[in-house]
């Protein structure tokens, strides 16, 4: 459960919505349904980790530094990718 008091987002206010870790998309979809119940206006999304799976997001527009595709059980290796392109 998220709450905010009224007047924590003055309308029109320009929000950019920030996540840790983002797996389904639940989180950054229910900030940015109530930034704009509030009249705001979400002028964009980004997340440090996604995960791979599950594809597709409740959000589909959002931006992400890195892709996590899982833990080797045997190994524990962690697998994370960059999604910019390092050129």
């Amino acid at each position: 459960t998220m709450t905010l008091t009224k007047r924590a987002i003055p309308p029109n206010a320009r929000v950019l919505i920030i996540d840790d870790f983002m797996k389904a998309g639940g989180t950054a979809k229910g900030l940015k349904e109530l930034v704009l119940e509030m009249s705001g206006i979400v002028v964009g999304t980004g997340v440090l980790v996604a995960t791979a799976e599950p594809n597709p997001k409740l959000i589909d527009d959002y931006e992400s530094l890195f892709t996590f595709y899982g833990i080797d059980e045997n190994t524990k290796k962690i697998s994370i990718e960059p999604v910019f392109d390092e050129e």
